[in-house]
């Protein structure tokens, strides 16, 4: 737990809305789950679950991977979610060693007023160098998207995953959020 006043690590705990996954164990596998939200048009400020994916650590990313507008009631939607296929042994995730907080700035957003949350799947080799970096669930804006792209793909560094002690490829699905109160 952080102190009072203090940040949490991200280099010691994953972040929210983040699957990772050995590529060995196959492709991810994409569910829906129903949120109930409430948002100020810069982030949730109310969301819980209203129809489970069926998986606790897919419902996790629910209110991470929705894509959402300033609202005073509640709305129903749903959440794109991605589950683990099953696989054995003891997986240790990749773990993020640069800041996901800086992957993105406000710099970076484009002219336009769009908004959105894109999902990103990061394909890792044995040594946590990125092969390839994808948009996997659009924020319906295409400059949205190719921002986070362009520049998450190129700033985000992780630390390689192990199975069972061994370095193995591992796929790193993350939500990245562009919003502007709109």
């Amino acid at each position: 737990m952080a102190a009072q006043g203090t940040a949490p690590d991200w280099r010691k705990a994953p972040f929210p809305g983040t699957l990772s996954i050995p590529a060995s164990a196959g492709e991810p596998i994409s569910a829906t789950a129903t949120v109930k939200y409430k948002s100020n048009g810069y982030f949730l400020t109310q969301c819980e679950i209203t129809v489970s994916s069926g998986d606790p650590v897919a419902d996790a990313q629910a209110c991470s991977t929705l894509n959402f507008r300033k609202t005073r009631i509640p709305l129903i939607a749903e959440a794109r979610v991605w589950k683990s296929p099953p696989f054995d042994g003891n997986f240790v995730r990749p773990f993020a060693l640069t800041d996901p907080g800086k992957w993105i700035g406000f710099e970076d957003y484009p002219t336009t007023s769009a908004q959105g949350t894109v999902t990103l799947r990061f394909d890792l080799d044995t040594t946590g160098v990125t092969k390839l970096c994808d948009v996997i669930g659009s924020s319906n804006s295409s400059s949205i998207d190719r921002v986070a792209k362009t520049t998450v793909c190129k700033r985000a560094k992780f630390s390689p995953a192990s199975l069972d002690g061994k370095p193995v490829a591992s796929i790193v699905i993350t939500t990245i959020k562009l919003y502007s109160g709109i």
